[in-house]
């Protein structure tokens, strides 16, 4: 059903010259440039606020467990309503001193995940 929409609502040939934004140009023509906006913005939002909320939530468990494991202070161990919060200020601290330059701040929190996968599988020998 999407392929005869397409086929019927765009040619051929900016099909072949540009196959990547094939589903966006369709629905562009199909809603108009207004809905599809909105809804591209809405499901941003959504998205954004999904994986949030996952790293929220996955990052105090990552605490808490450590200091269940005794890598970190006893006082973590309860679950408190001010951990998501001290989270979002501990990033946004750490987007501050990387001075908003993300790659910077992903090449970071990519060789800390590295190391911690080495130290974790260190101690497993």
């Amino acid at each position: 059903a999407i392929s005869l929409l397409v086929l019927n609502s765009l040619e051929l040939t900016s099909i072949r010259e540009n196959p990547h934004g094939v589903l966006i140009r369709v629905a562009d023509r199909v809603w108009g440039p207004e809905k599809m906006s909105l809804l591209l913005a809405l499901d941003a939002v959504i998205v954004l606020a999904g994986g949030l909320l996952a790293s929220l939530l996955g990052g105090t468990a990552l605490v808490r467990q450590l200091a269940l494991d005794r890598y970190l202070p006893p006082g973590l161990k309860e679950k408190s309503l001010w951990a998501p919060v001290a989270l979002v200020a501990f990033g946004c601290g750490l987007l501050g001193l990387a001075e908003g330059d993300l790659s910077l701040l992903s090449g970071v929190f990519s060789l800390a995940f590295l190391l911690w996968l080495l130290c974790v599988a260190a101690t497993h020998l």
